[in-house]
């Protein structure tokens, strides 16, 4: 695989050079904003963890969903703390996914438009302890673009809303919105200029700023085609004032091949000849790390934009062809090698990758497999179709980031 068709396949990159800015705050509202879905998004992520305990789903017989509690010592299902606040969701067509915060659980139901039909889409807010919660739905030409990261100001969630046609289902509209559950509505922060060859999404927090990543595609056409041309898709960063409801002016440009990148709060890591640079969105400064490999072959490596317990999760790449996964320490550089594989039932082998992380745990997705499911249409007729379903567990990270296959399989199945 060709290292551009891997930077613009996981949408990293980065960088040409550029000076960085330091971002002058309001004092008209302490605001502190922090990513819980990462810049990838979670189209097909089903489960979030705390410290004690995960959020998944389970398929009913009827064609529901019903949101379930794990619990980490028990390591299966305690129907017992089942929330019984959300109990079935009506459909599971779309997209569905947990947010953990605290004894906080969001979840997000993204909605049908396709062809006249449309399932509607909500997010909940609740309370584990005590099984209260609110409620928004959006209207049903609105839905929530999963691809894109979500951040959270310790209340709400801010997330990218778009707007599609009922006939068809293509995207027409895109807003930087937030939740707003004391008054029960999605309130619009800032509509996106649109065009059909340019997509907007969270990409990191930190402070009052939202950094959105622009991903722009350059087009040609004749009389009877028309054609995107991916290979020279452009990027670039955009910090959004929250207090100053304003746009900032780019921060990062690039084009596809040329690096990648990750952000964690206020850091934004980007990669430059196996050198792993810093650079502080706040104070300014810039720091690099040269990377160090752990055997004699060289490697370039680009950068999943996943950070996990300090390490940034990379592809090795040797003759443009990917020869390994792992994590590289953001401290010293080290890349460490995760050999931790499972096969799918389309005889595929993919790495154990990390989906969320406690104090000395991650949460993993380890396993998949695919199930028949059926849908139900307006007219009462039936169409079946197959649906790859994750498996997910616990492991120690030392013992992941030591390829030690000890990984902790939740007894109950996860069935999205």
């Amino acid at each position: 695989m060709k290292v551009k068709a891997i930077v613009l396949l996981v949408l990293c990159s980065v960088v040409l050079m550029c000076s960085f800015c330091v971002f002058a705050q309001s004092n008209s509202e302490v605001i502190h904003l922090n990513m819980v879905v990462p810049a990838t998004g979670i189209p097909n992520q089903i489960v979030d963890s705390s410290d004690d305990y995960s959020v998944g789903f389970q398929r009913q017989e009827d064609g529901t969903i019903r949101l379930t509690y794990y619990d980490h010592d028990l390591m299966k299902l305690d129907y017992y703390k089942t929330f019984s606040h959300s109990g079935f969701v009506e459909r599971g067509e779309g997209g569905i996914c947990p947010i953990v915060q605290g004894d906080t659980v969001f979840l997000i139901k993204v909605g049908v438009v396709d062809a006249g039909e449309s399932t509607g889409s909500f997010i909940e807010k609740f309370d584990t302890r005590t099984n209260e919660g609110d409620s928004i739905s959006l209207s049903d030409n609105y839905t929530i673009d999963l691809s894109s990261g979500i951040a959270f100001d310790g209340t709400d969630l801010y997330f990218v809303r778009l707007k599609v046609k009922i006939d068809n289902g293509f995207v027409y509209e895109a807003a930087l919105c937030k939740t707003n559950f004391r008054e029960g509505v999605v309130q619009e922060i800032y509509s996106f200029p649109y065009a059909y060859n340019e997509k907007y999404s969270i990409y990191g927090a930190y402070n009052d700023l939202i950094l959105l990543q622009k991903m722009t595609i350059p087009y040609f056409q004749n009389d009877e085609s028309f054609f995107l041309d991916l290979e020279h898709t452009s990027f670039s960063l955009i910090p959004f004032s929250v207090n100053k409801n304003i746009l900032v002016e780019p921060i990062k440009e690039w084009e596809n091949g040329e690096t990648s990148t990750a952000v964690k709060e206020n850091l934004l890591y980007s990669i430059l000849n196996n050198k792993i640079i810093c650079n502080d969105m706040v104070k300014g400064t810039e720091q690099t790390v040269t990377i160090v490999n752990n055997t004699n072959d060289s490697y370039d490596y680009v950068l999943t934009g996943s950070i996990f317990d300090d390490h940034a999760m990379a592809y090795a790449i040797k003759d443009d062809t990917i020869v390994g996964y792992g994590g590289i320490d953001l401290h010293n550089g080290q890349y460490q090698k995760v050999d931790l594989m499972y096969f799918d039932s389309d005889g595929v082998d993919y790495p154990t990758t990390i989906i969320s992380e406690t104090n000395d745990k991650f949460l993993v997705m380890c396993g998949a497999e695919y199930i028949s499911l059926t849908k139900t249409f307006a007219d009462g007729s039936e169409y079946t179709y197959e649906r790859r379903v994750e498996k997910y567990g616990l492991i120690e990270k030392s013992n992941y980031w030591n390829s030690i296959n000890d990984i902790q399989m939740f007894e109950d199945q996860l069935t999205y």
